[in-house]
């Protein structure tokens, strides 16, 4: 009697083992697949932050480059009313 105790005691350590083994295994796994998907959700994050901001920088740029522009007209502009009302 106390060897067939002893026996199922012995399997019930082993099955407890054993399942808590499988169950640390599924948990690690768990565990790096959610590291690698947000690892991977931050890389394509900063890749169209990257771009969205290489855009804006762009588009900047290109704002002041207008800016620039439309003042040297204007100032152009302004010096041609001057010179034409002179020479009336």
């Amino acid at each position: 009697m106390k060897q067939a105790l002893l026996a199922k005691r012995k399997k019930f350590e082993m099955n407890t083992k054993a399942t808590i083994k499988i169950t640390n295994e599924k948990l690690d796994s768990v565990w790096k697949t959610y590291q690698e998907q947000r690892q991977n959700l931050y890389l394509k994050y900063a890749q169209q932050f990257q771009t969205l901001f290489r855009e804006w920088d762009l588009d900047m740029k290109k704002a002041q480059e207008q800016e620039e522009k439309l003042a040297v007209s204007i100032s152009l502009s302004f010096k041609m009313s001057l010179l034409y009302q002179s020479l009336n």
